[in-house]
Formats: structure tokens, sequence, C-alpha cells
């Protein structure tokens, strides 16, 4: 439970709050729903009433990758092997997705030709694919309420979670909601990071730096 950005016309002693609330469908596959309301002067709380549908946000693919950071996210999840050392050597400072699909391409098939590749050369490349596209921004409309926007964790699929518990952080100069949680993929886990400004956009993040968004 946050603060709302927005506090006009609430009565004195009173406060808007955000709630952001843990929700799960079939399998087990978690999301991120949300709820506005109100503590009053008294410390009583009442919450807005929900609107019956839900619609989904537009994913924007992060557009770029610090190749220091991702290679030492790979050491942290146990994925820094002869495959992905070779790979990442490859690529400059700053990649894209883009990029690392190719050279991921070139190194699995260079290994096949000189009889290298090995069993686990499969697996990194998938794992390492689901570490990259874990970073993420998603986008609502804005004229959408709270209560009608939901986030599905499908970058890698998350089916099982701990919850999402969002902080406010402010300064003199702005203002940043942080949360954390864990995606479960079956076979990878990767803590998760979004941060955002306003709750408009929020930037879902794993191998980047989490800065407050612009």
């Amino acid at each position: 439970m946050v603060a709302h950005p927005d506090q006009s016309e609430v009565p004195d002693g009173s406060l808007r709050i955000i709630l952001s609330l843990r929700a799960t469908g079939e399998g087990h596959v978690s999301s991120i729903t949300f709820r506005t309301g109100l503590v009053d002067s008294q410390g009583n709380v009442s919450i807005d009433p929900p609107h019956q549908f839900v619609v989904e946000p537009e994913i924007i693919p992060n557009p770029l990758y610090d190749k220091p950071l991702f290679r030492r996210k790979l050491f942290e999840l146990g994925l820094y092997n002869a495959y992905t050392q070779q790979a990442i050597e490859r690529l400059e400072e700053s990649f894209t997705l883009s990029d690392l699909r190719t050279t991921l391409d070139a190194v699995r098939m260079q290994r096949r030709a000189t009889i290298v590749e090995e069993k686990g050369d499969v697996l990194s490349e998938a794992t390492v694919l689901s570490l990259a596209i874990s970073n993420y921004e998603v986008q609502f409309r804005k004229s959408l309420d709270l209560s009608q926007r939901i986030i599905f964790r499908t970058r890698p699929p998350a089916k099982r979670d701990r919850g999402c518990r969002f902080v406010h952080f402010q300064d003199d100069k702005r203002s940043c909601y942080y949360a954390t949680y864990s995606a479960y993929d079956g076979r990878l886990v990767l803590p998760q990071l979004i941060g955002n400004r306003g709750l408009q956009p929020l930037s879902i993040l794993h191998a980047q730096r989490p800065g407050c968004p612009k």
C-alpha cells in the first residue's frame, strides 16, 4: 500500500491510497492488479469499487543492455559457462536483444562445427534469452482506471511468486515507486524489480540498472 500520486480533493486528514494485489489464475500463473481507496482522519480504510474487466498493457522491449552488468547477472545465476562466455565476449559494451540472439546463434554454430557443442548449450541459450527478455516496460492507456490495469508476468512466464509490494521513495526533486517479486518459469528463478514514476509507465527489470524512469 502506497500513497496515491494524486491527492486532489481529498478531505483534510485523509489520504488516497493504492493497493497492489497478487492475483492467480489457472496453473497458478500470477499477475499484479491494483485497487484505490481512502484512509480517513480516524484511520478507517475504504476501497473504491473496482471495474468489472481488466486490460493488459502494451509491452515495450528494453532497447539496450549493459555488457558488464549482464555478465555479472549470468555469474549470479550460474549461467556463465564456456558457451555464454564466448557469446558475451563478442558483444559491444551496449547491445540489443537482436545482437544477443545473433551472437548466440553464431557461437552455437561455431561450437557445433568444431565438435565442442555441449548438451547444456541449448539450455544455456534459452536461459540467457529469458534473462534478457525479463527487462521491459509496460504502458497502459492513460484513460484506464487503476483497477482496470493488470500485469501478467510472462517474460519469462511467472508460474509462481510470493507477491509484489510497492514502496514509495521521494526526495526534493522527484518521486518514484519501486516493487520487487520473484518470477519462476519452472526452471529459472529471477528476482524482478519494478520501477516507475507516478505508476506510469512501469519498467520491469532484472539485468538492467534500476534507475527511476524519466
